[in-house]
């Protein structure tokens, strides 16, 4: 049976499962949760209601970066971890960081999307946090042509939505954000890089 991933275009945790799946070519079927997400009916196949959801074999995966982690292990070809201990530490602790400290800081603005009243001190607390997160992102990085080596990681898989929205929502709301050095020079490369900027 071809493996299922259940799966939004607008969820940033499914579009991180998607670039590597769109990078190694993998053939999965892409299915929308039946009843919705949470729904009763879709918690009969994915115990957690979650996207995005794998369906291998006779496993059922949650959680993005469980699902990329097997699915690199299982497609190993072309690599997104490193025969170097170092760096793949490096590459999970990047993508661990857009998990839990980047990507939660730009789902916040999702709430005011179609709001325009009273908004400023949320906002500005918004984009406070969110320019703490982005500082801290810029102490951690090292100089790679990726965002924690020289070829394209698992690090990698969560950033160009996460820019996006960042661009989006500067501009939505008329705020700004400063990206240091190295966060601007990722930045930039995003918008260039080939298959990133597809």
């Amino acid at each position: 049976m071809m493996m299922q991933l259940y799966y939004s275009s607008i969820s940033n945790y499914c579009s991180k499962v998607k670039l590597l799946i769109k990078y190694k070519k993998i053939d999965i079927e892409f299915l929308s949760p039946p009843g919705g997400y949470g729904s009763d009916e879709f918690k009969k196949i994915s115990p957690q209601g979650t996207i995005p959801t794998l369906i291998s074999h006779n496993i059922t995966l949650c959680e993005s970066e469980a699902i990329n982690e097997y699915l690199n292990a299982k497609f190993p070809n072309p690599r997104m971890l490193s025969s170097n201990n170092e760096t793949n530490g490096q590459i999970r602790y990047l993508s661990r960081f857009h998990d839990l400290h980047l990507e939660p800081m730009v789902r916040y603005f999702f709430q005011f999307k179609d709001k325009s009243d009273n908004l400023e001190e949320l906002l500005l607390l918004g984009f406070n946090n969110l320019q703490i997160k982005l500082d801290i992102f810029e102490n951690i990085l090292k100089k790679h042509k990726y965002i924690a080596a020289d070829f394209l990681s698992l690090a990698d898989c969560g950033l160009p939505s996460f820019f996006a929205l960042c661009e989006i929502f500067k501009v939505h709301f008329k705020k700004n954000l400063t990206y240091g050095t190295k966060v601007k020079r990722y930045f930039n490369f995003l918008k260039t890089d080939n298959f990133l900027n597809s």
